[in-house]
């Protein structure tokens, strides 16, 4: 019985392996069917947006999947300098922006307040100059709140920074003329008993930063940042989260353009290739950029990791399969989903110019494991079936063969004990009949 137990365990185990090893067979063909499709759509799309690149290269306008992409930036750089889609991606620029063109009756006003000192009649001459073009405009509110200042007229001063704050389209000596009156307000309120309102200026400042889209240099905007910190500490500010914001001073579009930049550097002296696509870690952050390039045009695409994943792995990845990525230095670059197991299905990808490897494996959500569980929970189920039932049908059949026995033995010791009691008077009768004979 025991040996008959035993056997029927080890044929249950073994059919319960068997199906596992099938079961794993088919995981290692979908995870290698997965990651077949994932590599192909992957290089399809890096391709599709190298396309979408090279339009940019002749065509002005971008494709509407690229200016309304989010989490996604693109630079177009020629001799005319720079174009960032979308317009305020950027907090800060590579390079420095080229100073303005300054107009003749501006610098007379410079040479009447500097080298005369004709505070009045400058201000005279920059008072006809407010309704000019922007540009000009823009540096006639700058120097005419600059002599009113000097003429101790503060609140003049506040009013013309406030209506530079309005020209979002100039610049004056490369800053933008909005940053530059939210800057000066704040200079003029850190000087009077106003902490409520330069709080307000600061917070306008430190928000106007934050949202980016002003063509100015790292240095230019750490100055500001850090003058908008320090403004709302001595105002009282306790906005904590406003402060967290600021103090991010690394922005991570901003660094990715500042090497793309590089690349582009680079492309010109012969040292990159003309296309590429590369990734890269800024404070922790994943980009990967991807770039095209011509003879006087270059441009470039940000990816962050938020728009990869919504962009690429999402799409990649199928239902019930994870997904991860890493690059020729075997850094993770991605990984969505855990594995359910160690079966794992590899791919090189090489497109542009870069080598990436992808990797496909089954989650737990995948139905196949949950198929798999519910077999196996079946087979086990049947097993122990099996085994209660041979062990029940034992017991009952010694159980019987027992009682068989112990019938048989009460019937004999019966016929033992009539068969004494016979013979005990025949015994003493034969006695006597010898005796009388």
């Amino acid at each position: 019985m025991v040996l008959f137990v035993g056997a029927l365990a080890w044929s249950g185990w073994t059919l319960i392996q068997q199906d596992a090893e099938l079961v794993d067979q088919r995981k290692r063909d979908l995870a290698e069917a997965a990651v077949t499709d994932a590599t192909a759509w992957l290089t399809a799309r890096i391709d599709e947006d190298e396309q979408r690149l090279r339009q940019l290269l002749s065509d002005p306008q971008p494709d509407p999947l690229i200016s309304g992409a989010t989490d996604q930036v693109t630079l177009v750089m020629s001799g005319q300098g720079f174009r960032v889609i979308p317009d305020s991606a950027l907090r800060y620029y590579p390079g420095v922006s080229p100073a303005d063109v300054i107009d003749t009756r501006l610098q007379a006003a410079d040479r009447l307040e500097f080298g005369q000192q004709a505070l009045d009649r400058a201000a005279s001459l920059l008072e006809g100059l407010t309704n000019a073009d922007p540009a000009t405009r823009a540096g006639a509110l700058v120097r005419l709140a600059r002599i009113r200042r000097k003429q101790g007229r503060q609140e003049e001063a506040l009013s013309l920074y406030r209506e530079l704050t309005t020209l979002t389209a100039a610049s004056v000596r490369g800053v933008p003329a909005a940053l530059l009156g939210l800057y000066s307000q704040c200079e003029i309120l850190d000087g009077q008993d106003s902490p409520e309102l330069l709080a307000e200026a600061a917070a306008d400042l430190g928000a106007a930063l934050s949202k980016g889209g002003h063509p100015i240099a790292k240095a230019t905007y750490l100055f500001y940042l850090q003058s908008a910190v320090e403004w709302l500490d001595r105002s009282g500010n306790t906005d904590a989260a406003l402060r967290a914001r600021l103090l991010a001073d690394t922005h991570t579009p901003s660094e990715a353009a500042i090497m793309l930049v590089r690349i582009r550097d680079d492309l010109m002296s012969g040292a990159e290739a003309s296309e590429g696509i590369r990734s890269a870690r800024i404070d922790g952050d994943l980009v990967v950029l991807q770039w095209v390039g011509s003879e006087g045009i270059f441009a470039g695409r940000i990816s962050t990791a938020a728009g990869l994943q919504n962009g690429w792995i999402n799409e990649a990845q199928a239902p019930g399969r994870g997904l991860s990525i890493s690059d020729d230095s075997g850094n993770l670059l991605f990984a969505v989903g855990t594995p359910s197991d160690n079966i794992l299905a590899t791919r090189t990808l090489a497109s542009a110019g870069q080598s990436w490897t992808v990797t496909s494996y089954l989650t737990d959500a995948f139905p196949i494991e949950a198929a798999n569980r519910s077999r196996r929970r079946i087979l086990l189920a049947i097993l122990l079936l099996g085994i209660v039932m041979v062990a029940a049908s034992t017991h009952f059949l010694s159980r019987a063969m027992r009682r068989e026995v112990e019938v048989a033995k009460l019937q004999s010791d019966f016929v033992s004990a009539v068969s004494h009691e016979f013979r005990t008077p025949l015994t003493s009768m034969r006695q006597i009949t010898e005796m009388l004979s």
